[in-house]
């Protein structure tokens, strides 16, 4: 639960807090509302007010200044400063997911402890850095003030010896945030020795987050996103671009499904790897997978053949290494539009001209 706001005036001491109103939280207070009291998620008021009361569309024209007021108000009265809901979240957590960066430093100012986790593992540390919502001057402030450092963190830290470290210790087929594996944040970070050292102690490589993507999926370095009006496709790109072969290597060669199909969040389209590293344009990446035989006739993205997705990218080089894999131009997409109108709507005359010559070759 991200907050929540009642409809028309607040109506107890949480909703006063959820809509950032400083003179209602005071007049409960002076009630006597328990400053402790919780919803039916764990949340207290402190929770409500610096994950949700700072929205701008529900907040004092003053600014973010009733928030820090309600937040003193809370803490003097006694609400809990780390207090954990029924996820695990702290106030602290709540503050930092909720890109309230002022409001973990008043947290952190009056004593916030940074050793607690939440359900899958993540701390205020793990928050700062996995969402990236607040500055990273945030997370090295934590850091400085001696937060533990996790799997999770080491790991988009950068700190390959560390990670190492902790491999050895960890759960490694334990989830984490969005339902990650520790396997899918090194493939998508581009950590090989990390990977390595996963697979080598269990770790499951066919392993799915929320969306259904595996670990081989995040080593394209990465995820497809849509433009929002025209819902087309683009390639939202993690981690190192380079040297990425021997990775997809690894996991190919340690079972990785080659051609399993994630779903994306926003619209209903499903993308393989290869789907992924023809989105991503890394022709590179397509030869290792269609190498280990990945299917370049699979359906991805609208559901349409993996052809159509390549010709979208406008990039000859995508079009030619999948059909010259044995993509079949003779296809059509899920609306019936056939490669060759596809391409012609391009207006790109060496995509055309490729496709105009597959549709020459007999079939076999």
């Amino acid at each position: 639960m991200q907050g929540y706001r009642s409809p028309g005036p607040p109506k107890t001491l949480l909703d006063a807090a959820a809509s950032g109103n400083l003179t209602a939280v005071q007049k409960f207070l002076a009630q006597g509302a328990k400053p402790d009291q919780r919803d039916t998620n764990g949340w207290t008021a402190l929770h409500h007010a610096v994950g949700y009361g700072q929205e701008p569309e529900i907040h004092s024209p003053t600014g973010r200044a009733p928030v820090k007021g309600i937040v003193e108000a809370l803490l003097k009265a006694g609400t809990p400063l780390n207090s954990q809901t029924k996820a695990g979240m702290t106030p602290l957590m709540q503050a930092v997911i909720a890109e309230h960066e002022e409001a973990a430093q008043w947290l952190l100012a009056a004593g916030a402890d940074l050793r607690p986790a939440d359900t899958v593992g993540g701390t205020a540390l793990t928050h700062a850095l996995w969402y990236n919502h607040c500055s990273r001057a945030l997370a090295q402030r934590l850091l400085q003030r001696g937060s533990p450092v996790n799997l999770w963190d080491a790991l988009w830290l950068g700190d390959t010896s560390k990670a190492l470290g902790l491999v050895e210790i960890a759960n490694v087929k334990a989830t984490g945030p969005n339902n990650y594996t520790y396997l899918h944040l090194a493939a998508e970070l581009g950590n090989l020795p990390v990977v390595q050292s996963l697979l080598a102690r269990g770790a499951i490589v066919n392993a799915r987050d929320n969306q259904g993507f595996t670990p081989l999926h995040h080593a394209i370095g990465g995820k497809p996103g849509h433009v929002v009006l025209s819902g087309r496709p683009y390639w939202h790109a993690y981690g190192p671009i380079a040297g990425r072969e021997p990775l997809l290597a690894l996991l190919l060669k340690s079972g990785a499904n080659r051609d399993a199909r994630g779903h994306d969040a926003v619209l209903p389209q499903d993308y393989t790897a290869l789907g992924c590293a023809i989105l991503a344009q890394r022709p590179e990446l397509m030869q290792v997978l269609l190498r280990a035989g990945a299917n370049p006739n699979e359906k991805g993205y609208h559901d349409d053949p993996q052809l159509f997705a390549a010709i979208e990218t406008q990039s000859p080089t995508v079009v030619k290494m999948l059909l010259d894999a044995g993509a079949d131009p003779r296809r059509k997409s899920a609306y019936g539009t056939t490669v060759l109108e596809a391409a012609k709507s391009t207006e790109n005359q060496q995509i055309l001209a490729l496709v105009k010559a597959a549709l020459q070759k007999p079939l076999h």
